[in-house]
């Protein structure tokens, strides 16, 4: 069994929305910023309480927001989680470790491959998979700004 999730270095997403709310770039997170990244911590809330699954940016108030691959901000441009790991779809987060763990653990779990197709649905289904929820989503309330 794979420990939780490795999140990203805590003195980094800290320093990233200190007090005034500001992401690397020096901006303000705005109103529809920070609405965002509430829905999706509450998705993963609810994904680690076993009443949600994880359908990727299909379900994701971030990516919802964020995730234009055509726009002229690139894939991701102004997300707090690409503002926290400097890389596009969420690689460098603990959602990284999540589709590994929502691929590898029903396999392991049963001895036998239990998808044909590694999409979806991805739920917590054991303890690797819970790790990797908790660490998604205590890595995005990390990235709330103080007193938020």
């Amino acid at each position: 069994m794979v420990g939780r999730a490795r999140p990203i270095a805590p003195h980094r997403a800290a320093k990233i929305h200190r007090a005034g709310a500001r992401t690397r770039t020096g901006d303000r997170m705005n109103a529809r910023t920070l609405k965002a990244l509430r829905g999706s911590i509450k998705k993963w809330e609810l994904i680690v309480l076993g009443r949600k699954e994880d359908t990727g940016t299909n379900n994701c108030p971030l990516c919802a927001e964020f995730y234009f691959p055509v726009d002229q901000r690139g894939i991701c441009g102004g997300c707090p989680v690409k503002e926290a790991t400097g890389k596009s779809g969420c690689v460098g987060s603990p959602y990284t470790e999540w589709t590994l763990a929502v691929w590898e653990e029903p396999e392991e779990l049963a001895g036998e491959r239990a998808y044909d197709n590694p999409g979806y649905p991805q739920i917590v289904c054991g303890p690797r998979t819970m790790a990797a929820a908790i660490a998604e989503h205590d890595f995005l309330v990390s990235l709330l700004p103080e007193g938020k």
